[in-house]
């Protein structure tokens, strides 16, 4: 990238056809990230309680650059520091299972039997780990 960039150049050389306005928001990673995630907007994605959102888009604030997800009139903004998988988001047409909505699940599933997450099974470890455990083994197919 040009280090001595002037307004009548800035963006020239950054290989994304970025425009020479220097107060452009598409100075910076933007139009990277639009390049990236632009042909992802409309996924739908799994949290990790196994609840669907759609991703709606980007958001330029102020502030930062967000992931823009939707779901049922919500919307909740990820920041694009990381990635939409880094807060725990599993694309829904993926084979990657999330180990925290595995946990969350087996948790939800021993609560409801047992009124009580914390059972201990005969070899000492608690219910949750194992089911979290083979459920791992299963999503690996092992």
């Amino acid at each position: 990238m040009n280090t001595n960039a002037t307004p009548a150049n800035v963006g020239s050389n950054d290989g994304l056809g970025a425009c020479r306005d220097a107060a452009c928001i598409c100075r910076g990673n933007w139009r990277a990230l639009v390049k990236e995630m632009g042909p992802k907007i409309g996924a739908i994605y799994t949290d990790i309680n196994g609840k669907a959102w759609r991703f709606a888009g980007l958001l330029h604030a102020d502030d930062d650059y967000y992931y823009c997800m939707t779901r049922k009139g919500k919307a909740q903004f990820l920041s694009c520091v990381g990635s939409i998988e880094g807060f725990d988001f599993t694309p829904q047409d993926s084979d990657k299972v999330s180990v925290h909505a595995i946990r969350a699940l087996a948790v939800e599933a021993i609560r409801e039997a047992t009124g009580c997450p914390d059972i201990k099974g005969n070899d000492g470890e608690y219910l949750v780990d194992k089911l979290e455990r083979l459920a791992m083994l299963a999503a690996r197919g092992a």
